[in-house]
């Protein structure tokens, strides 16, 4: 578990710095660091829509008995590494594997040995079975087996309980739980406790909602730019017709971010800088000044061309 510690601890270094990470975990993975429950189909939405969506109709169902109409059992069902993974949520076993779902052994301790075990036969098959039967998996420690236990009107409530304590807890619970220990080790719960789980996620993550307006807003010009120069006037009609992907593309291109910082907009470095004259030359940056560097287009349709190629096709060190 130590790679999970130290995973933790530099997202606490970064978070302390203040640095954002090109990340987007759900707001049940903030709840959890700050010691928060996770116990409802709410909590668990911007993660998992659907599944929230169905566990939210189950518990509104009013018209007759949920086992006539969802059919659903005591267990979870999930697809991993080419395996179908079906676990008896009511099970007291070994703790499982949050990258193939299998059980661990002292050995089972990277992803690598996690496609090895995948690959191997499972041994609670029969010999002889064939390849086909490797590709679904049923773990179950429970005396009783989890397809005889329906979910009813009576249980509902305890199901979606326990399937949300599943998700969200027993089945990452060692993997979470090193995490956290390097995470607390440069912040604590109680320093968290003061923020809410949106604040928090905004924090680590900073935000994409990023506008053409505040750009232009905040935009220097070098090298014999202006803002009334005629490139310049064709950069930003050209940007103004950019979808929000682009945008952000555009911002990760000129700052290797592509979400505005903690601190805000405000704080950030755009410039645009000429970078001489020409239609065969692409636009290229500086990232740790936040500049663009801009060849002076014969005309807009060119200079479209050439920021778009430039910002859809680039790619940097992947850090922010």
């Amino acid at each position: 578990m130590d790679k999970w510690e130290m995973v933790g601890l530099l997202f606490s270094l970064a978070m302390y710095n203040g640095l954002t990470l090109p990340v987007n975990f759900p707001l049940a993975f903030y709840r959890k660091l700050q010691g928060s429950g996770v116990l409802c189909p709410e909590d668990i939405e911007d993660g998992w829509p659907t599944l929230a969506r169905g566990l939210r109709s189950l518990l509104d169902w009013s018209n007759g008995d949920v086992a006539e109409v969802f059919f659903r059992t005591y267990e979870i069902v999930f697809e991993t590494l080419g395996r179908t993974l079906t676990f008896d949520m009511l099970a007291e076993g070994p703790p499982f594997c949050g990258q193939c779902g299998l059980p661990r052994s002292r050995l089972h301790t990277t992803r690598a040995s996690c496609r090895d075990r995948l690959a191997s036969p499972p041994a609670s098959l029969e010999e002889g079975a064939s390849e086909d039967d490797y590709k679904t998996v049923k773990i179950t420690t429970a005396e009783e087996s989890p397809s005889t236990i329906m979910v009813t009107n009576k249980n509902r409530e305890q199901y979606v309980l326990d399937h949300i304590f599943w998700l969200t807890d027993k089945s990452i619970r060692l993997e979470f739980d090193a995490f956290a220990r390097g995470f607390t080790t440069c912040i604590s719960r109680q320093s968290l406790s003061l923020l809410s789980a949106q604040d928090f996620k905004q924090l680590v993550e900073g935000t994409q909602d990023v506008t053409v307006e505040d750009l232009r807003r905040i935009a220097n010009y070098d090298g014999g730019y202006t803002p009334a120069h005629e490139t310049i006037q064709r950069f930003w009609r050209t940007v103004e017709d950019f979808s929000p992907n682009q945008i952000r593309l555009l911002l990760e291109f000129v700052t290797a971010s592509d979400r505005l910082p903690v601190t805000g907009v405000d704080n950030m470095s755009f410039s645009i800088q000429k970078n001489g004259e020409g239609d065969d030359r692409l636009p290229t940056s500086m990232t740790c000044y936040g500049r663009l560097l801009l060849p002076e287009y014969s005309s807009r349709a060119v200079l479209r061309e050439k920021l778009c190629l430039a910002v859809e096709n680039s790619k940097g060190f992947g850090v922010a």
